[in-house]
């Protein structure tokens, strides 16, 4: 019984919160306050996000060169320290990962290409460095 009461509710003040103009329907990309502050908040998590990479990058390969320097001084066989050290194989998270971004990159250059009209030569330019970024 809770739930349903909790879930009217919820539904009653959705209803409550989208007290807008009729003639006029809400649209967030025409809110340039909303949209100043959308862009600020993806740029500062862009930002920590890369720093996290790469923070996470160095402490992987400063951790790669200690075992493989402790592996040479214990003189492991040519096979093992080969198995250990390859670095061929790519990881699943990681390729995860790009797509991941690669992805959230379009989505975003989707979004602004949206806010930027007409449709020209700076769409594509939007595109190509989001999907940098």
């Amino acid at each position: 019984m809770k739930k349903i009461t909790v879930i009217i509710a919820a539904l009653f003040a959705s209803v409550a919160a989208n007290a807008q103009d009729v003639q006029r329907p809400y649209n967030m990309f025409y809110d340039k306050n909303m949209m100043n502050e959308l862009l600020k908040t993806v740029s500062i998590l862009s930002v920590f996000a890369l720093i996290a990479v790469v923070l996470i990058t160095l402490v992987r390969k400063r951790l790669d060169f200690v075992i493989k320097s402790k592996m040479i001084d214990k003189g492991v066989s040519e096979g093992l320290a080969s198995q250990f050290l390859d670095t061929s194989k790519k990881n699943d998270k990681t390729v995860t990962m790009k797509w991941f971004t690669i992805l959230c990159g379009i989505g975003a250059g989707l979004a602004l290409i949206q806010m930027f009209q007409p449709y020209g030569v700076h769409s594509l330019t939007i595109m190509v460095f989001c999907i940098a970024a």
